[in-house]
């Protein structure tokens, strides 16, 4: 698992309210180009594996405000609207390549994900990778914590996620890649957190505006997601054209967890779009 983003290009473009987005870029001659936005404790980087078997398509993968190499820090994410806007940026500067722009989003960048794709003009598709508007692991007794910690220290203080590599992915190599990853399951903020929840209600209302054929990728043993919340996230999209994968034994993380398979079921579908 290392050198997975040895072969993106890296650039900062200008996001809407002047702050820079960070962006790996994996190209390719073909014409679609799939905007990624990443999970909750995640960073763009753990889309090269997923692009390196997925070279018909460029992939656009960036940096949420608060995580990975993000210009952004924790501590000044005020705002969800920022997250959806710059997946919107991102996209524009796809689609100026000439390229067919989709959005795929994995966990929390799913709902990052609905959230923007209103904002996109000329949106090819929207792809959902275990999604959800909740996490199991964030259990009451978490989430009185966080609570407690939100009133006593305010929106700066630091949290830690309540889940580490196991579940996220299976095998022992990607675990410990995950673990010695710099950029991955740093503690989020309490501010953080509660954009999320304002994050899940933007989601949902963009839903309905959401026509664009949509794919849903869900894991068959989702240690953080109940199965359910995936299909009823999936629910909320207005979309006619609707079709879902499932990957029997596999963990949340599905980019990570199973790329090459991940990156299959994507070209089959793009494929089915006549791409």
């Amino acid at each position: 698992m290392k050198g997975m983003s040895e072969s993106a290009r890296e650039q900062m473009l200008v996001a809407k309210d002047g702050q820079q987005v960070f962006v790996r870029h994996w190209s390719s001659a073909g014409s679609a180009a799939i905007v990624a936005a990443h999970g909750n404790g995640s960073h763009s980087g753990v889309y090269g594996l997923m692009a390196s078997h997925l070279t018909g398509s460029d992939i656009y993968a960036f940096d949420l405000r608060g995580y990975g190499a993000s210009p952004v820090r924790p501590t000044e994410v005020s705002d969800w609207q920022g997250w959806a806007d710059d997946m919107a940026v991102v996209a524009t500067a796809a689609a100026a390549e000439g390229k067919q722009v989709f959005l795929l989003g994995h966990s929390l960048g799913s709902l990052v994900a609905l959230a923007a794709a209103p904002r996109v003009a000329g949106l090819a598709g929207v792809i959902l990778i275990s999604p959800s508007p909740s996490s199991r692991a964030m259990t009451p007794e978490w989430i009185g914590g966080v609570m407690g910690v939100l009133q006593t220290q305010g929106t700066a203080a630091e949290v830690r996620l309540p889940w580490g590599p196991e579940e996220l992915v299976r095998s022992v190599e990607a675990r410990a890649a995950i673990a010695s990853d710099p950029l991955a399951l740093r503690p989020v903020t309490t501010g953080m957190l509660v954009q999320i929840v304002g994050l899940v209600e933007g989601a949902q209302k963009a839903g309905p505006a959401i026509t664009a054929p949509a794919l849903l990728l869900l894991p068959g043993e989702d240690l953080l997601v109940e199965r359910s919340e995936s299909l009823r996230m999936f629910d909320w999209l207005a979309s006619d054209d609707k079709q879902r994968v499932e990957f029997p034994g596999c963990y949340h993380d599905l980019p990570q967890d199973a790329p090459q398979q991940v990156a299959s079921a994507i070209a089959g579908w793009l494929n089915h779009l006549a791409l």
